[in-house]
């Protein structure tokens, strides 16, 4: 048993959400250690070893929690965040799921996948678009005066704010049946 869920059952937190714990990565593979590892040269390098032992997302709310989870943190790490990369971003990783069958024992369908990459790319473009700067407003005037700490503790706010964003989208979406106990409409 993992560590998670362990502590997901000492704080009582329900049997949803312990197995929310254990598949919301799937069977999915960890990418940067799998190319460090083909990079490495050796011989015997087998995917399976590289994989989540899963099980995949077995319901529709576990399967946005996965996207949610993966969708932020790949976006936290672009560079220059722009609209049109973000949803270039959100689309690809969202293919990349489906199409290493992640999705294929919840009921998400096509249609879902549409409007979650549409929530996800109005969450994700409002926190981490870049704006214009405007020098002849005062405030951005006494921003240009901030020390760096003070860009450095705003800019380290963000994936704070973007993954508290997706944390409320995602308790919108489970609310009526994972908080209250009722059993999901899928």
């Amino acid at each position: 048993m993992s560590k998670r869920v362990e502590l997901a059952r000492t704080h009582k937190l329900g049997n949803e959400i312990i197995e929310g714990i254990t598949q919301h990565h799937g069977t999915s593979l960890i990418k940067f250690f799998y190319n460090k590892a083909l990079k490495s040269g050796k011989d015997d390098v087998e995917e399976g070893n590289f994989r989540y032992p899963g099980p995949k997302p077995q319901t529709r709310e576990t399967g946005i929690v996965m996207l949610a989870d993966v969708v932020e943190a790949a976006v936290r790490a672009l560079e220059r965040p722009t609209a049109s990369r973000i949803r270039g971003r959100v689309k690809e990783l969202i293919n990349d799921i489906f199409a290493d069958g992640q999705l294929e024992e919840c009921e998400l369908t096509l249609k879902d996948l549409h409007q979650i990459a549409r929530s996800f790319n109005n969450i994700l473009t409002s926190i981490y678009h870049s704006r214009i700067e405007y020098t002849d407003k005062p405030q951005e005037k006494r921003k240009k005066n901030m020390t760096t700490l003070q860009i450095w503790i705003d800019n380290r706010q963000k994936p704070m704010v973007a993954t508290q964003a997706l944390r409320r989208k995602t308790e919108q979406i489970l609310t009526p049946w994972a908080v209250t106990g009722m059993k999901s409409p899928s």
